[in-house]
């Protein structure tokens, strides 16, 4: 399923495909409007850009809606070789995960946000455990009442990999947690990754809370994280 060589839009290429197996491979290019955002995954698909590079395959949001919605999958669903900024929402700005645990593999989220919850980069909720490797969350915000500018994670098992996540921030007093926000017995993993001046109200580098949750981190780097107002980094 190529885009926009057979099919207009990402998502008419994805409406297009098999519920399993299927292949979207999007060119080159910076892909904006309706059904290039607010795309939804609900196949067992692999949507990936033709170059695998991020830099060369844009989906620009525009401040009009969401990147990726990706709901009812295993990680056999995979999400290749983009970039996914400027996106605005509710919750999980570039990608949000409800239910599902796709792959997201060498892709940028950047300068997104989340006004409601959080989330300004990712989303993970309903038990999501998306597995992310070698990917970028730079510059994502949100004023969301729960925070996690660049994850907000309620329950899930997210893993990342070989991920940078820098220059993440939270707007508004009281919100927290500039890289992660994460609660509701979630349990996340960054392994190899690096965290570097995410600011937020409070909690500027991560917050956890609540029974079962817990935040794991193996050889990673964390620095620059200035304090919060309590003090809490």
């Amino acid at each position: 399923r190529n885009v926009p060589g057979t099919y207009a839009n990402i998502q008419a290429g994805i409406n297009a495909a098999a519920m399993f197996g299927d292949e979207v491979v999007v060119a080159n290019g910076t892909y904006t409007g309706a059904r290039n955002r607010d795309i939804t995954v609900n196949k067992h698909v692999v949507v990936r850009s033709a170059s695998g590079d991020p830099a060369l395959c844009i989906i620009d949001c525009q401040t009009l809606g969401r990147g990726f919605l990706v709901s009812g999958v295993t990680n056999v669903a995979r999400i290749e070789g983009f970039t996914i900024k400027n996106a605005l929402t509710d919750e999980g700005g570039g990608i949000k995960c409800d239910n599902a645990s796709p792959t997201i593999t060498n892709c940028r989220l950047l300068a997104n946000k989340a006004n409601v919850t959080g989330g300004g980069g990712l989303a993970c909720v309903n038990g999501s455990a998306p597995r992310l490797v070698n990917c970028v969350l730079n510059g994502n915000t949100t004023n969301g009442f729960d925070g996690g500018a660049g994850i907000y994670n309620v329950g899930g098992q997210p893993v990342l990999i070989n991920c940078t996540l820098s220059g993440n921030f939270t707007t508004g007093v009281g919100v927290i947690g500039g890289v992660l926000r994460n609660k509701s017995a979630g349990q996340i993993t960054f392994t190899n990754c690096t965290l570097s001046a995410n600011t937020a109200y409070d909690a500027s580098a991560m917050y956890s809370d609540g029974t079962g949750t817990q935040t794991t981190l193996t050889n990673c780097i964390v620095w620059g994280h200035p304090a919060g107002t309590s003090g809490v980094r």
